[in-house]
């Protein structure tokens, strides 16, 4: 298992504020795009109070991933920056998280293909990865299909399941990267549920 900030961690026992995180999600809400900016760098600072992200903070992190799709590009650019600071990747994958909404498909697919090349169990590239699967255009599924299998911890059933979904995209290329991610995420040995959950799909 990788090491490291950003990487799939047991939930520590000094979790961050539930009332302070509470209290700045509500101010993502706020009418003044700046009152919004200051509660993202409010929770930036809660959830990197323990040092390394760990589960505590995933709520925090799909905050931001939700915050990408604000009205106002003040709170876009904010939460873009605050899910690369919390990824602690650096060049291509850092980057990528800001282009995760541009509204040209290849521009989105290169920022999922290098959200791949982020560390093993990175737990803030792993969760928009999950998110980019619900894209509009198959070849981003795809490449966030692709993504998943490579940066998944051996023994991760939630992404195992993720894989065995994605076998049922309309999209051919997302049905293909799924059976790939499969055999590149895991072995008979060390996965069986998997092979059980493939089995069941070729049958179906």
């Amino acid at each position: 298992k990788e090491e490291g900030g950003g990487t799939l961690q047991p939930a520590s026992s000094a979790a961050p504020n539930p009332v302070a995180i509470g209290a700045l999600k509500e101010r993502l809400k706020d009418s003044e795009g700046i009152v919004k900016k200051h509660a993202v760098d409010g929770l930036i600072q809660l959830a990197m109070e323990g040092g390394s992200v760990t589960q505590d903070e995933i709520s925090i992190i799909k905050t931001f991933i939700d915050g990408m799709n604000d009205l106002d590009p003040l709170v876009v650019t904010a939460c873009s920056k605050a899910l690369a600071r919390l990824s602690e990747e650096e060049g291509a994958v850092a980057n990528a998280f800001s282009w995760m909404v541009d509204s040209r498909l290849n521009v989105r697919k290169e920022a999922v293909d290098a959200l791949g090349l982020a560390r093993k169990g990175n737990l803030v590239a792993r969760a928009m990865l999950i998110k980019k699967l619900d894209d509009i255009d198959p070849p981003v599924r795809a490449a966030a299909v692709c993504g998943l299998s490579k940066i998944a911890l051996d023994g991760d059933e939630e992404v195992a399941d993720i894989l065995i979904k994605a076998m049922e995209d309309p999209a051919t290329a997302v049905r293909l990267q799924a059976i790939d991610g499969v055999e590149r995420m895991v072995s008979v040995e060390r996965c069986p549920f998997i092979v059980k959950g493939c089995e069941a799909m070729i049958w179906k």
